[in-house]
């Protein structure tokens, strides 16, 4: 044979041997995909079920939620955020020191939204309304009036303090209470109104809580809080819920809903595939059961650090 040929063999003899260790390195690749998923499978049901709770309040609740009554605060008058702004700035130029003028190109607008707790020995009831129109929702979460009798003595501290609210706020206060019969009607969280300010020749957004009356002012273009990268990536995580109105919130929500159902997909089909192969249903059987318990040893694990 010549020495042609036996280097043909030699070449053809590698490429064979290269073949099949890489047939071997995909069988175990594709193995470790299998069981590692079997092992994660407990996880991923959690993630995917637990993501669509996260975005729907309400499923697999007692609770139910509903638009506010159209004309429920008819009679409350809520000040429009351009007047609202014009007595901040008033109120800002009472002293005398500095002179504040609203900046004419930058519109005042309303920013966040009202949270009232209305509670009743019934049930809970938490609006969220839209400032200036006082539109929104109410989530309701009926109580159980025995479960409520056995609980523990309330702590012995006041259960709020005086601060400064506007006419309206009280107003609606005392218009939510009327139509539940709460004792106690809460404001959980008010609107702010931002609005620009021309202070020694610059300009400023000025953000104003309606509630506490605090006030926070950044540059035009400016962010309204440190740039994190760990921090968007959580806000991201728990971002959650449809709004009123189409936002991009909108679009994240059926984003998490998406991925949520094909998290729950990938975590069924991948029983189903383990199954269909009969050399594996032994050591796929056992890794399952390893994850199955490492779940519930860690679940237990971090229930009794929730509650004990």
């Amino acid at each position: 044979m010549s020495a042609g040929a036996n280097t043909e063999t030699d070449a053809r003899e590698a490429r064979r041997r290269r073949r099949k260790r890489y047939g071997a390195s995909m069988k175990l690749t594709r193995r470790l995909h299998m069981y590692f998923g079997l092992v994660l499978t407990p996880f991923v049901l959690l993630y995917g079920v637990t993501a669509i709770l996260f975005n729907h309040p309400t499923l697999l609740s007692d609770r139910s939620k509903e638009s506010v009554e159209a004309g429920l605060f008819a009679e409350v008058e809520f000040p429009d955020a351009e007047a609202r702004a014009s007595a901040i700035v008033e109120a800002m130029n009472a002293d005398g020191e500095t002179a504040f003028r609203l900046d004419p190109d930058i519109g005042a607008e309303f920013t966040s939204d009202f949270i009232v707790d209305a509670n009743t020995e019934e049930q809970r009831s938490r609006y969220r309304l839209y400032a200036p129109s006082l539109n929104g929702s109410v989530t309701r979460t009926p109580l159980d009036p025995e479960e409520e009798e056995s609980g523990n003595d309330e702590p012995p501290f006041p259960e709020s303090i005086d601060a400064p609210t506007s006419e309206a706020i009280d107003a609606i206060t005392q218009v939510l209470k009327a139509e539940t019969g709460a004792e106690r009607v809460q404001v959980r969280r008010a609107p702010s109104v931002e609005f620009g300010v021309e202070v020694d020749g610059e300009t400023w957004l000025v953000s104003c809580d309606l509630r506490g009356g605090g006030i926070e002012a950044r540059r035009p273009g400016e962010p309204t809080r440190e740039i994190e990268t760990r921090s968007f990536l959580t806000r991201l995580h728990v971002s959650r819920g449809y709004p009123d109105s189409f936002t991009a919130r909108t679009v994240w929500a059926v984003a998490v809903d998406v991925t949520a159902g094909l998290m729950i997909f990938w975590a069924v089909s991948g029983v189903a595939m383990w199954w269909q192969m009969r050399p594996t249903r032994k050591a796929g059987a056992l890794a399952g059961i390893a994850g199955v318990r490492g779940a519930g040893i860690l679940g237990y694990a971090m229930f009794l650090i929730f509650y004990y």
